[in-house]
């Protein structure tokens, strides 16, 4: 005697309404989660994804910008060492340039 497991799936209208509720959310969770936000960004993704092939976008923040060096600069709640080490590990590891790296460091040192 052979048994069916799916019989009842597919006597039951509860079970199959359930079935599809339960795959039809799962579908629109994945399209809005992931493709839309995909689809949006498509551009960015091509030319920043990890397999891209055209070059990177220049993403290098304007070094004359009056914008200030640390967050919440006027608390002075901050050590200048600690500052200038995090600056020099920034600048060790290639994430700045000398460049950006000395602005820094002159505005640490020459603060008020």
């Amino acid at each position: 005697m052979v048994v069916c497991l799916l019989g009842s799936f597919y006597e039951d209208p509860k079970v199959w309404l359930a079935w599809a509720a339960g795959a039809f959310v799962y579908f629109m969770a994945v399209s809005i989660l992931f493709y839309r936000p995909l689809k949006e960004h498509s551009e960015w993704v091509a030319i920043n994804g990890i397999f891209s092939t055209k070059p990177k976008s220049d993403s290098k923040p304007n070094i004359n910008s009056g914008m200030a060096i640390i967050k919440g600069e006027k608390l002075k709640q901050y050590s200048v060492a600690d500052e200038l080490c995090k600056w020099a590990k920034l600048k060790e590891d290639g994430h700045i340039s000398e460049e950006e790296f000395n602005q820094a460091r002159d505005k640490l040192l020459n603060r008020n």
